[in-house]
């Protein structure tokens, strides 16, 4: 069944490979979705599948958006605000690496969800995930250029985290090593 779903799913992803379109400038370029978005929506597919089969479907709801979803936005702007994104990624992978130059084998990277300084988002798909009872509302980041997966293990202040003792239905996590 799920061989099926991907033959579908690249089925569809031909038409959009089709769908060429010439820049003012008379640059061509091919409308998304891209192996990285393929990537990233079958992982989602697969995570609701798994959340589906374990877990109450009254107590969990998931919703995937775009990051520039309901703005409006024209298809070149789309482009433009995507483009952004990656050069912003670009140059803050490049900083933080020339700064742990000369430092060893060892690099750091800020776990800053949001924004890089300059104020592009630092990714290009949100999950939005309503879990628990009472209901727990939070905006995931969907990491689409890796294959960790970041969420709270420990306490903090309540105004900066998710309240995990309100999750009646949910085990508290535990830390892996």
């Amino acid at each position: 069944m799920l061989s099926n779903f991907f033959r579908i799913f690249d089925n569809r992803l031909d038409g959009f490979r089709a769908n060429e379109e010439t820049s003012p400038r008379g640059i061509r370029m091919v409308s998304p979705p891209t192996p990285t978005m393929q990537h990233a929506a079958a992982s989602v597919l697969m995570l609701l599948a798994m959340t589906i089969y374990n877990c109450d479907s009254a107590n969990l709801r998931l919703q995937l958006s775009h990051v520039d979803a309901g703005r409006g936005l024209t298809h070149w702007e789309l482009l433009r605000r995507m483009a952004q994104r990656s050069k912003a990624r670009a140059t803050h992978l490049l900083s933080a690496q020339a700064q742990s130059a000369g430092r060893g084998r060892s690099a750091s990277a800020p776990v800053n969800p949001g924004a890089y300084d300059d104020g592009f988002p630092t990714t290009e798909y949100l999950v939005h995930l309503a879990a628990g009872t009472p209901r727990q509302e939070v905006q995931l980041t969907l990491d689409t250029g890796s294959d960790i997966a970041w969420t709270q293990c420990k306490r903090c202040p309540a105004s900066a985290c998710f309240n995990q003792t309100l999750l009646s239905s949910t085990p508290p996590l535990r830390v892996l090593r």
